[in-house]
């Protein structure tokens, strides 16, 4: 099923604690087959208010249990059979795996750490990279991601039922 994910965020704070919001979103977590995040790198890491969100959402017994029985590996998941996809905009370049900035990237791999922990047993990822640059590398590197993320869709759209919401509600 695919619902809405939503942090609410208002002038750079996270304001969903405490509230229906995250609530909601811990549900929609929860029930969703796709989770799809977007985000900006932001000083070659993740922004305040999607860690903000992460907080909320990886929960002990909520998205995995802790249990000191498993010796050096006490956490462990309580979700799977997702899908997660990362789509992120850098205004740098050469964050993939051998690129000039690998070990610069901070983002991929910290959703990937966390990826587990929201049930993803499988991660995509599109990056669109040069945004800094503004030139025909950044317009190139837009119209790469675009194009992955169709044939993502489509790749996806054939191994998930096809869902429609309305009112907040997914129905198959």
């Amino acid at each position: 099923m695919v619902y809405p994910l939503e942090f609410v965020c208002f002038e750079g704070k996270f304001t969903g604690a405490g509230n229906g919001e995250i609530v909601r979103s811990w549900m929609n977590a929860y029930a969703a087959d796709v989770i799809l995040i977007s985000s900006p790198m932001y000083n070659y890491g993740m922004p305040a208010q999607l860690k903000a969100w992460f907080d909320q959402i990886v929960r002990v017994n909520k998205t995995f249990d802790f249990d000191l029985s498993r010796g050096d590996f006490p956490l462990q998941p309580m979700l799977s059979g997702k899908k997660l996809i990362i789509v992120t905009s850098s205004g740098e370049f050469g964050f993939e795996k051998g690129g000039i900035r690998e070990m610069s990237d901070h983002l991929a791999p910290h959703l990937r750490t966390l990826s587990k922990y929201l049930g993803a047993d499988a991660m995509y990822e599109i990056a669109s990279e040069y945004q800094e640059f503004g030139d025909d590398r950044h317009r190139l590197s837009v119209a790469n991601a675009t194009n992955r993320a169709e044939k993502l869709a489509s790749e996806l759209s054939i191994s998930t039922p096809a869902v429609s919401v309305k009112n907040g509600i997914a129905t198959m």
